[in-house]
């Protein structure tokens, strides 16, 4: 979110990139539809970018599982996400919702 300060939303909104991080992971162009997302926030700090450390878990029967720490720019550790989400994979770069015939 540039030239806006971070906030707890905008962290939460970000960090739920996770089920698309799994799909990279396991060597596939996807994303997820969510049955579990969590954050747990520690001490909030003033910074202008968030390092998002994405860590898949496990991605099984359809089904993905993957956590996101959230860094400060001072090294400072804002929270820590996890995800639980239905997998959508596909074919290619792009989405079939936004490929042309």
């Amino acid at each position: 979110m540039r030239d806006q300060p971070q906030s707890r939303a905008t962290l939460s909104f970000v960090a739920d990139m996770v089920p698309s991080a799994v799909v990279r992971a396991a060597g596939f162009m996807g994303a997820g539809t969510s049955l579990d997302n969590s954050v747990r926030f520690g001490h909030f700090v003033d910074t202008d970018w968030v390092l998002l450390d994405f860590d898949p878990w496990f991605a099984t029967g359809g089904y993905l599982h993957g956590g996101a720490r959230l860094w400060a720019q001072d090294g400072s550790l804002l929270g820590y996400a996890s995800q639980t989400a239905s997998a959508l994979v596909w074919d290619g770069e792009t989405p079939p919702w936004l490929q042309t015939q």
